[in-house]
C-alpha cells in the first residue's frame, strides 16, 4: 500500500462491493458511489472467492486456517536458524522473538484460536527444542491461507470479463510467491509475455 501511494495512488478504506455490467466489473460503495476502473484486479486472499460471487463468478478457493505463536527469544544475542520439519511446521527468528508455527486445517471462515490448535503447534517445536518450554508466549495470531484444489495460484484474467483479474490462492507461500506473481500479473496486463507463462496458473483451469 505505501509503495503505491507514493506511486500516486489512491487508497479508499470502507465497505464496497462488486457490480457487474455485461463482462465489465465495477466497485460499488456504501454510499452509492461506483468505482468504473478500465482494470480491476481482486486480490483478497481467502475472501477472493465470497467476493466475486457477489456477481456470479464461481473460483474454486477455500480458507485454510493457520494458528501460530510469538515466543521471547532475543534471536539477536541468541541467533536462530529457519527450521522446517516435515509436518511443514516452522521455528523462526525475528528480531526479539520466535516465530512457532503453524497448523494447517480446513475449517471454514474460523480465523481464531483453539487449544487443539496451539497444542499441536507447542508440542512440534517443544519435540525439537524443549528448552523453548520457559519461554514466555508474546502474541498468538490465526491466518485464512488461501487454497486452490491443486494447491498453485490462480493468477490471470477473471472467466467472463473484459478488465477484471485475479492474483490469489498462493496457500503457505504467500510471503514468497506474491510479488513474483505480482510481477507476472503486471506484465500480462499491461500486454507483455509473463515470465514464467500465466497459462498454468490461470482462473478458469479447472473448468476450461
Amino acid at each position: 500500500r505505501s509503495a503505491a501511494t507514493s506511486a500516486g495512488a489512491t487508497s479508499i478504506s470502507g465497505r464496497a462491493h462488486l457490480v457487474r455490467r455485461g463482462d465489465h466489473l465495477a466497485v460499488e460503495m456504501a454510499d452509492g458511489s461506483r468505482i468504473q476502473p478500465e482494470t480491476l484486479i481482486v486480490a483478497a486472499g481467502a475472501w477472493s472467492a465470497p467476493l466475486l460471487n457477489q456477481v456470479g463468478i464461481p473460483v474454486p478457493i477455500t480458507p485454510q486456517r493457520g494458528q501460530l505463536l510469538h515466543l521471547g527469544w532475543d534471536t539477536a544475542s541468541q541467533p536462530w536458524p529457519v527450521i522446517e520439519l516435515a509436518s511443514h511446521h516452522y521455528l523462526l527468528g525475528i528480531g526479539d522473538r520466535l516465530v512457532v508455527g503453524a497448523t494447517r486445517e480446513t475449517t471454514g471462515f474460523e480465523p481464531f484460536p483453539t487449544p487443539a490448535g496451539i497444542q499441536d503447534v507447542l508440542a512440534e517445536a517443544l519435540a525439537i527444542a524443549p528448552h523453548l518450554a520457559s519461554a514466555p508466549i508474546l502474541e498468538t495470531r490465526v491466518g485464512l491461507r488461501p487454497l486452490s484444489p491443486d494447491g498453485l495460484p490462480l493468477v490471470g484474467r477473471i472467466p467472463q470479463t473484459s478488465n477484471a483479474w485475479l492474483c490469489a490462492s498462493h496457500g503457505p507461500l504467500g510471503l514468497t510467491l506474491g510479488p513474483w506473481t505480482a510481477v507476472m500479473l503486471a506484465q500480462a496486463i499491461i500486454g507483455e509475455e509473463p515470465t514464467p507463462p500465466l497459462h498454468g496458473y490461470r482462473p478458469d483451469r479447472f473448468t476450461a
